[in-house]
């Protein structure tokens, strides 16, 4: 029983892959068969058709990603009626896949940036976003997602082949509240080292017991990596050509790196990092609690 076991800080040995570079460069240049010519791939309907055939053959199973994706890829269809067969194809691989829902408030990072772009493609995107946020099978609310902050970052390992460091969230998860001890919570491990003469950079939620030693933070089983999205905000200030600024924060998704100098070109922008984030979701346990599993 998931209320059972979450009280429980044994560990079970693995780490559980939440961002890997080398599968999101994979995805990024992904592009099926059927749409292996440049011309396709330049084709505004072949972005949304790339990510339904990416989640379809396991390339990604985020929504996150795909979200990220067509934001790095900027191509959008204009046609209404090929956004609800994405909206349709999108619903029907989240159930069949169990796909990662994309947290509200991740999207209302990327809409308040794009509502001060002059791309053709920005109405586009924030149009569907919105379609995207109204889905409950594709986002998630702010009632289901607890944000948390990053506690500290430690450095684990540095040197000419790349770094380790330790990314440690204090986090009480609802099914943990019998827990006596202090700082329940959770690592993620973020790791930039060479792999096959390749530099591969990783995130990871970490489940082993030993690597938590010495932190102050201790670890229960009902932390699920496919719970959490991890992303940093971003503070943007915008100097327009007529001198006009404006504030606002964006969103950083790992593997979407300075989306917003490809969406806002004409303006200069200085960008200061806010913090470093985690959304929880916690409906799944909570639905599992009022069933009384």
């Amino acid at each position: 029983l998931l209320s059972k076991a979450v009280v429980s800080t044994q560990s079970t040995g693995k780490q559980t892959m939440l961002y890997d570079s080398q599968k999101w460069y994979s995805f990024f240049h992904f592009s099926p068969s059927t749409n292996n010519n440049w011309r396709s791939r330049r084709n505004n309907s072949s972005t949304l058709q790339n990510c339904v055939t990416a989640v379809s053959e396991g390339i990604t199973s985020s929504m996150c990603e795909v979200v990220a994706y067509i934001a790095h890829k900027m191509f959008l269809p204009t046609q209404e009626k090929e956004v609800d067969q994405f909206i349709s194809a999108m619903e029907n691989l989240c159930v069949e896949k169990n796909l990662k829902r994309i947290p509200w408030h991740i999207i209302d990072l990327f809409i308040s940036t794009l509502k001060y772009s002059s791309k053709d493609y920005a109405k586009n995107f924030v149009s569907l976003l919105k379609r995207i946020r109204q889905n409950t099978v594709l986002s998630s609310s702010n009632r289901e997602n607890i944000v948390i902050s990053r506690s500290r970052r430690v450095r684990v390992d540095e040197d000419e082949y790349g770094y380790e460091y330790k990314n440690i969230y204090i986090f009480e998860h609802p099914g943990s509240k019998r827990c006596k001890l202090r700082n329940c919570g959770f690592i993620i491990q973020h790791r930039y080292k060479i792999d096959d003469y390749i530099y591969r950079n990783t995130l990871k939620l970490v489940t082993d017991d030993d690597y938590y030693a010495d932190t102050g933070v201790h670890y229960h089983n009902v932390i699920s990596a496919s719970d959490i999205c991890k992303y940093g905000v971003i503070a943007l200030t915008i100097t327009r050509p007529d001198d006009t600024i404006a504030e606002l924060d964006s969103v950083k998704l790992p593997g979407l790196k300075g989306w917003w100098h490809k969406w806002l070109p004409d303006v200069d922008i200085n960008v200061q990092l806010k913090g470093s984030f985690v959304s929880y979701n916690v409906s799944e346990y909570m639905v599992a609690k009022q069933n009384g599993k």
